[in-house]
C-alpha cells in the first residue's frame, strides 16, 4: 500500500531527545505541510478515539507523508505503526485521560514541525497552528479534545487553501 512518494515525517528519538522526534537539520516543511499534517492526524485520531481505540505511539517517525509540490501534489499525512495501540473503554472514568495524552502528542508534533515551518508564507496559519500545539502540550485540564482541534482547524482551511 506504499508507494515512493510517501516518506517519514520524522526520525525516531535518540538518546539526546529521548522523548522527542529527530529532523534532518535541513528539513523545512511549508505552511501547507504543516497544516495537512495536523488536519490529517487529527482526523484519524479523532476517528480512533471515537471507536476506543488508542494509537499509544504517537510520533513523526510513525507518519508518513507527501510533499507539497509544483505539479499535482498535495500535501497529506497518515498514520501508522499500530504496534503500541490498545482498546479502551470510551464510557469508563480514565477515557479522557487517554485521549488528552495523545492530544499532548499531537501538540508535540506540530510545535516540532511550526519550528522548521520555511518561512517562505503563511506566517499567521504556522502562528494559528503554534497555538494549538501550545494548549496541546499545556496542563491536561486545559488541551483540546481532537474534535475541538478539528473544529479550529476547519477555520483555517479556506487561509491555508487560498
Amino acid at each position: 500500500f506504499l508507494d515512493s512518494e510517501w516518506t517519514m515525517l520524522g526520525n525516531p528519538p535518540n538518546f539526546d531527545t529521548v522523548t522527542r522526534d529527530v529532523y534532518d537539520a535541513d528539513v523545512r516543511f511549508t505552511h501547507r505541510e504543516i497544516w495537512a499534517v495536523a488536519r490529517d492526524i487529527t482526523s484519524a485520531l479523532r476517528e480512533l478515539h471515537s471507536l476506543g481505540i488508542a494509537h499509544g505511539d504517537v510520533y513523526a517517525h510513525n507518519i508518513l507523508y507527501i510533499r507539497e509540490s509544483t505539479s499535482s501534489h498535495t500535501p497529506k499525512a497518515k498514520l501508522g505503526d499500530f504496534g503500541a495501540a490498545f482498546f479502551y473503554d470510551v464510557t469508563s472514568p480514565t477515557a479522557s485521560t487517554i485521549q488528552l495524552n495523545e492530544a499532548r502528542a499531537l501538540g508535540a508534533i506540530l510545535e516540532e514541525l511550526c519550528d522548521r515551518h520555511d518561512g517562505v508564507d503563511g506566517d499567521a496559519i504556522v502562528a494559528n497552528l503554534r497555538s494549538i500545539a501550545h494548549a496541546l502540550l499545556g496542563p491536561r485540564s486545559g488541551r483540546f479534545s481532537f474534535t475541538q482541534v478539528q473544529s479550529r482547524l476547519r477555520t483555517l482551511a479556506d487561509h491555508v487553501e487560498s
